[in-house]
């Protein structure tokens, strides 16, 4: 049975509860302390105190009752963890560590405890202890990509990369297909200096997915630093056919391979990396610019062209492209396809000396000797280099001998030879 004085504290604390949700707290704390007086083993009054009094910001006040609460009913998880957050509040985390500690024991398996617990540490740069927290929270959770990376992060600061690596090991063990995993502990020995350890977890990233140009780019790089130029050629040339890799990165391999070509033929290499290039990004001018440069060397003026020409049609701005097409043009004697692009050259680039020449040139070789001689006089209005000169006036006298104006003819022979 219950006694009246039991029954007056129940409806007193009720009298409580209501005046604390409708935030009269002066009014509940008065009932709340009323209950307490009368019934000293009462936690919930002390519990509700302690709530009152943090809301009010009153963290020391809200420490005390929330003691008393714990420490009257043992059993009552709640009034532990609000201790812990009030103490938290306070930023006394020497002592919520160990509140939580008991909160933890008591609920195991609540992985929001665990994580204010780890925190708790954290600030008390007990790092280990955090981890192992962590550990405990991936147990109940599952693999957790923001738990591992936290764990990586306070094994580094702990000096300890070994460690740091373990956390992916452990994930390369639970599930071995994922390539991810092999990049991140690779990545930590490379940002540690350590890429010799690294290695074998990028090959095994290549061993489950050769396609995966990442890693050929830093395979690449690294058996390029040890001397190793054919296995870093392999990797590049595998990069290079990747549509997943941009061509910024591509082109400074390419401009390093291509630095011997004005001095030696080229090579099987550079045509590789040049057609993988052009296959899988082909709106690079770059590609079709390599494969013209390459052709234009072997003197295979006509399949040059070809490159040339495809690489204008990405971008028609390039001066060195179209002076580079029209000679090829010029060397294979295609002079009608040069005559084609006459307005677009002459408009493009109207005081290139270089421009008017080889139009002119086009024309006089398609019989048209009178349009040639304006070409050259324009040519020869925008040059100032003598050798320039001295070529543009013997295709002067060219075209004048075709026009059969032999005194011309003989001045700008004259004028040729004397530049």
């Amino acid at each position: 049975m219950v006694s009246p004085e039991e029954r007056a504290a129940s409806v007193t604390f009720a009298n409580g509860l209501k005046a604390f949700y409708s935030q009269n707290y002066v009014g509940a704390e008065k009932e709340f302390l009323a209950v307490a007086a009368s019934r000293p083993s009462h936690a919930p009054a002390y519990f509700m105190l302690g709530k009152l009094k943090a809301e009010q910001r009153d963290y020391a006040a809200a420490e005390y009752y929330l003691t008393k609460a714990a420490s009257t009913d043992k059993k009552n998880v709640w009034y532990l963890v609000e201790l812990a957050q009030v103490l938290d509040e306070q930023g006394n985390y020497e002592k919520s560590v160990k509140v939580w500690d008991k909160v933890c024991a008591a609920e195991p398996r609540n992985e929001y405890y665990l994580f204010y617990y780890s925190d708790a540490c954290l600030h008390l740069g007990k790092y280990k202890e955090v981890i192992g927290l962590y550990n405990r929270m991936e147990q109940l959770m599952g693999y957790n990509e923001e738990l591992t990376a936290a764990k990586v992060e306070l094994w580094l600061h702990l000096d300890d990369v070994k460690s740091a690596v373990g956390e992916y090991d452990k994930l390369i063990k639970a599930e071995p297909w994922n390539e991810n995993h092999y990049i991140q502990a690779a990545g930590l020995y490379v940002t540690n200096r350590m890429p010799e350890k690294a290695i074998p977890y990028f090959e095994k990233v290549l061993q489950l997915n050769p396609d995966n140009a990442e890693v050929q780019l830093v395979m690449a790089d690294y058996y390029d630093q040890k001397g190793d130029k054919q296995a870093a050629y392999n990797a590049w040339l595998a990069a290079f056919r990747s549509k997943d890799i941009g061509v910024e990165r591509k082109l400074p391999v390419l401009r390093r391979f291509l630095t011997t070509l004005p001095s030696s033929n080229p090579t099987q290499e550079q045509y590789a990396l040049a057609q993988a290039l052009t296959e899988a990004n082909p709106d690079a001018v770059e590609g079709w610019a390599a494969l013209g440069s390459l052709k234009m060397k072997e003197k295979k003026y006509a399949e040059a062209a070809v490159h040339f020409e495809h690489a204008l049609t990405i971008d028609l701005s390039q001066y060195a492209l179209w002076q580079d097409y029209l000679y090829c043009l010029a060397q294979a004697h295609d002079y009608g396809k040069v005559l084609e692009k006459e307005a677009d050259v002459l408009e493009l680039f109207p005081t290139s000396s270089m421009m008017y020449y080889t139009v002119g040139v086009a024309h006089l070789n398609t019989g048209n000797a009178q349009k040639a001689l304006t070409c050259f006089e324009k040519a020869l209005e925008y040059t100032y280099d003598n050798a320039e000169k001295a070529r543009i006036y013997n295709m002067m006298a060219n075209a004048c001998h075709e026009l059969g104006d032999t005194a011309k003819e003989e001045q700008y022979r004259n004028k040729g030879s004397r530049q």
